[in-house]
């Protein structure tokens, strides 16, 4: 559940790099946990000054990120900061809701 999988999350961030991937991080999980689980991981990237890439099929909360690259059937589809998106990207403003 979410505790196993922040434990999993703070050994490996432990020693990460400056750049960390996050394949599918609540994959699996209930929403509470899933929220935990991403603002703590983008809190920590924030006050560690590392960079963050979800790679997720979940519409996380995209307040969380600086930017949204959101893809279809593999292409780009919208890329940018979630207020400029919702204003220019109806394709986002669908996946947000």
């Amino acid at each position: 559940g979410g505790q196993a999988r922040r434990l999993v999350i703070a050994r490996n961030l432990y020693n990460c790099g400056d750049i960390i991937l996050a394949d599918e991080p609540c994959a699996g999980l209930d929403a509470k946990n899933a929220k935990a689980i991403m603002e703590n991981l983008t809190d920590f990237v924030r006050k560690e000054n590392k960079i963050l890439i979800v790679i997720s099929h979940e519409n996380h909360n995209p307040l969380l990120f600086d930017y949204v690259l959101l893809l279809s059937k593999k292409e780009p589809n919208a890329f940018g900061r979630h207020f400029d998106l919702v204003k220019t990207s109806p394709q986002y403003v669908e996946w947000i809701n």
